[in-house]
């Protein structure tokens, strides 16, 4: 499989690390121009970015574009006169005599301590990215940064304990895939001075671990790898390290410690902890613009080139941040290469998106008597698990209580029950569940509800011609639950997930593809509506059984009610055990449904009828 070196935007340094060796099909050969451009135009399409230019300036500089500004970080890590790619030093073990760093050439006020880059009481923090190659996500970033509970920190100096995490999935042209991840974890003071660092690099058959302590002004590395017999492998080097020089992470820390204004040119040097050598990047702030994030919005943002040599090699980049310098999107045009700053769930798309497609649907069983639809007002289960936490992982909202059987049992007690009291919809006691308002998540449309879809309208609107539409949230719900049983089939479920529009279009779809579709026709009544996922029971004399469901939920105006379109009467029995409910806001749509399939083979269910 042929690979090629990527450089991301280097405030992400392991993401562009972790991506050294990402297939390029089967030539290795960076994309062509008209390559580029569909997938551009298959990127605008899949996430919402608008046609035309990507880039809209929003003000300029008073200063010629010709003449930019050379200006310093106070940090001593950004040096005043940029070296050049042929005295960057190499700092790797292969090397028989490692070149020492050179210390950065400071400016004036290069000899001050430099401040903090972070406002130590605004951590934890956790910062996101979902990555693109072309129009396909292909993976995550996930960077966290905290006070250490280290050995070391002490509460007089507190350290910084920052660890980034990326994990990619990539397809090759023969359908193979390639799994590469990546952890590196950096303690540092608060000024961004290294005091120790730690990493594990996976790209498939190329698997190593290094480390690195500072010690008595000295940076002493250990790179472990293995033979092909499976012998560790040890690479040890020393080198000498001072106080001015950074670690990993110094490129993010300047741009925040002092943001960077229009036209400001900025040069820093930096260890790269993978090829183990210092690598120098030049910043160039071009100027603000409008620019679209990953939900399609145009937003301000300073655009930055990033010009970066590592070992001789030199990439580009570019980069947009926002006013605190943090780094919203960041393209790299050689490799096509597409970051976003984004919510944890959105981030995790592929990786959701492959557990779901590897799960098991099967059902389990269900003990005790269910030898038909339950006509009772409500229904009682006792679900056992070997998880501690059974309990928070059921829904306790809509129509469903949940109890723990006992509440006094040890923490280490081998299973853990709960006992599930379920209401049908027509036998709810609102009083238990007032505490769960709608949301304007829950009318409005969403990456995988296009209710407004042009097409999807239409239609809608020839539903719309066949009666009189009525004012009662209940009866609007209900005929949308009729229009899903007149014109959509019911079909076995399965691992591919249809847009509204496509299940009206096919006239089938599964549980997961009609409630998808009822949801988005009653958000487009204007009622608000969701998905809830869970196990429904599958009658038998026999053996009955639990199996996946979804279903819809929507509010009438005092409480939200369940609706199941693959029901045969709009009022749905207590027939059902909810995990989780969601709007389904993210382009992630695999993760709630995940948090009933993954819990299921665990569980164990007994119906009784009766308390």
């Amino acid at each position: 499989m042929a690979t090629y070196p990527i450089t991301a935007h280097p405030s992400n340094l392991y993401t562009s690390l972790l991506m050294i060796t990402l297939a390029a099909g089967s030539t290795g050969c960076s994309p062509s121009a008209e390559q580029l451009a569909a997938t551009r135009a298959e990127l605008r399409k899949t996430i919402g970015l608008p046609e035309g230019p990507l880039l809209k300036p929003v003000s300029t500089s008073s200063k010629s574009a010709n003449q930019p500004s050379t200006t310093s970080d106070p940090s001593p890590s950004i040096p005043s006169t940029p070296t050049t790619a042929a005295t960057t030093p190499d700092l790797s073990p292969a090397n028989k005599e490692p070149a020492t760093p050179s210390a950065p050439t400071h400016n004036a006020t290069s000899s001050e301590t430099p401040s903090a880059w972070v406002d130590l009481n605004s951590l934890p923090r956790m910062q996101w990215e979902i990555l693109y190659v072309g129009n396909r996500p292909v993976g995550y970033t996930r960077r966290t940064i905290e006070i250490a509970k280290d050995e070391f920190a002490s509460s007089e100096q507190p350290l910084l304990s920052i660890e980034a995490e990326s994990r990619v999935r990539i397809k090759t042209k023969a359908a193979n895939s390639s799994d590469q991840s990546v952890v590196i974890s950096s303690l540092e003071t608060p000024q961004g001075q290294l005091a120790r660092f730690d990493g594990k690099l996976d790209l498939g058959s190329n698997k190593r671990r290094f480390q690195a302590r500072v010690v008595d002004n000295t940076l002493s590395i250990d790179q472990i790898t293995s033979d092909p017999n499976g012998k560790q492998i040890v690479d040890s080097t020393s080198v000498p390290w001072a106080a001015s020089e950074f670690g990993p992470f110094a490129l993010e820390e300047s741009l925040q410690r002092t943001p960077m204004q229009p036209k400001e040119v900025r040069t820093i040097r930096y260890l790269d902890p993978f090829r183990m050598a210092i690598s120098e990047s030049r910043l160039e702030a071009i100027e603000v613009i409008e620019t679209v994030n990953h939900s399609g919005k145009l937003i301000p943002l300073l655009e930055i080139q990033n010009r970066t040599i590592s070992q001789g090699r030199e990439s580009n980049s570019t980069l947009w941040v926002d006013t605190q310098g943090i780094v919203q999107k960041s393209y790299n045009p050689t490799q096509d290469i597409l970051a976003f700053a984004c919510d944890p769930l959105t981030a995790r798309l592929v990786i959701s998106k492959d557990e779901f497609d590897a799960i098991n649907f099967k059902p389990i069983p269900l003990l005790g008597s269910l030898p038909k639809r339950p006509s009772d007002p409500s229904l009682l289960f006792r679900v056992s698990s070997a998880s501690p936490n059974l309990n928070p992982q059921l829904s306790k909202l809509t129509n469903q209580i949940v109890r723990d059987t006992a509440p006094n049992a040890s923490p280490n007690a081998s299973t853990n029950s709960v006992e599930v009291e379920v209401f049908s919809s027509s036998a709810i006691p609102f009083d238990s569940f007032n505490d769960d308002p709608p949301t304007t998540e829950s009318i409005s449309p969403s990456e995988t509800i296009r209710w407004n879809e042009p097409s999807f309208q239409k239609w809608l609107a020839l539903q719309r011609e066949k009666q009189p539409m009525p004012a009662n949230p209940t009866e609007r719900a209900e005929l949308a639950w009729n229009w899903i049983r007149e014109a959509i089939s019911q079909s076995t479920l399965d691992k591919s997930i249809q847009s509204p529009l496509e299940t009206v279009r096919l006239k089938k779809g599964d549980c997961i593809d009609q409630t998808i579709c009822l949801v988005a026709i009653l958000r487009s009544l204007d009622v608000h509506a969701r998905i809830a996922a869970g196990l429904r029971a599958e009658p038998s004399s026999v053996r009955p059984t639990l199996a996946f469901h979804t279903w819809a939920e929507y509010h009438n105006g005092q409480a939200w009610l369940p609706v199941d379109p693959s029901n045969d009467s709009f009022i749905t029995p207590p027939d059902r055990i909810k995990i989780s409910e969601t709007n389904f806001t993210s382009i992630n749509i695999y993760e709630p449904l995940l948090q009933a399939l993954r819990i299921m083979p665990e569980l164990e269910v007994t119906v009784k009828l009766s308390r």
